[in-house]
């Protein structure tokens, strides 16, 4: 069972929430400051008779006075059962009262680890994080601050949350990084995009697949979170079609992962015409159709956002044989590029995840050729961990970049490669005895 306190620094109010299989359980609603000073707390029907002045600005008083954190006793410190308490010791006195109506609604709570957001200001970070260690709580871990929309004071303007996981024999952080976010992953049907929706979903994300071929495998998801649409991703009007159902379903679209793609090449002077025209079709003009979509809806939305595309280490550099496979990818990073480049004042990110070679159904369509076997092996040993990659490790970097963690990084091309683009190992190191 996870429980979430959600401290609002705007509003001041106070709300305790159980996660319980995803759906939240208010506990309490407190107001921040005042609401310890022996007064019934304001839960359930009671929080619409809650007085006015119950409203107050202690909470960020002591936030906008920074000189007297570690000072004497200030005099914009709001008193609690008659003591002016310092910032440290009302962070303490919050979550203490916290902790104590998760035990009286649940019963005694085993651990608890709080997550201090990122987000804040270094001295409001030390202030958090001190006070939490003061309210008897030693398990401490800087995250970003979860998107959880169950302890939400406004849907619009997201709590500051400190998350604790109770009820645990041992200490462990439950942070859910998607929580209440809308994203859509095309090649959703197998390999890279499959394992993308399967862990978005794990993360607590709504998720839109699409694919022009069916899912290969049933998509464990809570009902309402995922649906899934045949799509070619060089159909314009398709591909509106299935943004615009996203937001029909879940009401936004935060974000877009760019999985659908094909493999093919070959030396230039042999390549036909119209394999050049299907690789690049679908790989480059493919990524630029969905991404024109979902970044339309995401400007709307007006809430930022992020797009991943899927591109590989042949887009970073050359592989023999490659030829229009190299180019399709090398592509869509620069498209990324330019993606970053063009809509970062809009708050919109964009990153290009180029990983190594990865076991798909993808992959096997060319080494399980005759006669790869030997080639195979040899791009094995290329990989300097020497094995190939596993899709559920490139999901869960796209997951990183789509999450608020990644909140300062656009406009890069990150190798998930196993060492593939580390350098060149010529078997010195096993005369090193490594």
């Amino acid at each position: 069972m996870t429980i979430a306190i959600g401290l609002d620094l705007g509003t001041r109010w106070l709300r305790v929430a159980a996660l319980v299989d995803g759906a939240p359980v208010v506990i309490a609603t407190l107001p921040a400051a005042i609401g310890f000073l022996g007064a019934e707390p304001c839960t359930g029907d009671a929080l619409a008779r809650c007085r006015p002045e119950q409203r107050v600005d202690a909470v960020t008083a002591w936030l906008a006075a920074p000189a007297t954190v570690g000072g004497g006793r200030g005099a914009a410190w709001p008193v609690v059962d008659g003591v002016a308490r310092s910032p440290v010791e009302l962070v303490a006195h919050l979550v203490r009262a916290a902790i104590d109506a998760v035990e009286a609604a649940l019963g005694p709570v085993a651990g608890a680890m709080v997550a201090v957001p990122l987000e804040l200001g270094a001295l409001e970070r030390r202030v958090l994080r001190d006070g939490v260690r003061a309210a008897g709580v030693d398990a401490v871990r800087l995250v970003s601050a979860p998107a959880a929309a169950a302890v939400a004071i406004d849907d619009d303007r997201p709590a500051r949350l400190l998350v604790i996981d109770a009820g645990a024999a041992e200490l462990r952080a439950t942070v859910v990084e998607h929580d209440g976010r809308s994203y859509l992953v095309t090649g959703a049907a197998s390999g890279i995009g499959a394992a993308t929706v399967q862990r978005l979903l794990r993360d607590g994300a709504s998720v839109i697949g699409a694919d022009i071929q069916p899912p290969v495998d049933d998509v464990d998801h809570d009902p309402g979170r995922f649906a899934f649409f045949e799509l070619d991703v060089r159909d314009h009007a398709a591909t509106e079609a299935v943004v615009a159902r996203t937001l029909e379903l879940h009401g936004r679209l935060d974000g877009v992962v760019t999985a659908a793609g094909v493999a093919g090449g070959g030396a230039v002077h042999d390549l036909p015409p119209e394999e050049w025209e299907r690789i690049i079709s679908i790989n480059l003009t493919g990524t630029y159709v969905t991404t024109k979509y979902a970044l339309r809806a995401m400007l709307a939305g007006g809430r930022g956002g992020a797009v991943v595309t899927i591109a590989s280490i042949e887009g970073l550099e050359g592989t023999s044989g490659g030829s229009a496979y190299n180019a399709s990818k090398g592509g869509v990073v620069l498209l990324t590029k330019n993606l970053a480049i063009d809509y970062g004042r809009q708050g919109i990110r964009a990153n290009a995840v180029c990983p190594g070679f990865i076991e798909t159904p993808m992959m096997a369509e060319v080494f399980d050729m005759p006669g790869m076997e030997a080639v195979r092996d040899s791009f094995r040993a290329a990989h300097m961990l020497r094995r190939f990659g596993a899709p559920s490790e490139i999901a869960s970097v796209a997951s990183f970049l789509l999450s608020d963690d990644a909140s300062f990084m656009t406009g890069q091309a990150v190798a998930v490669d196993g060492g593939y683009t580390a350098g060149h190992d010529h078997g010195l190191v096993e005369m090193m005895g490594l």
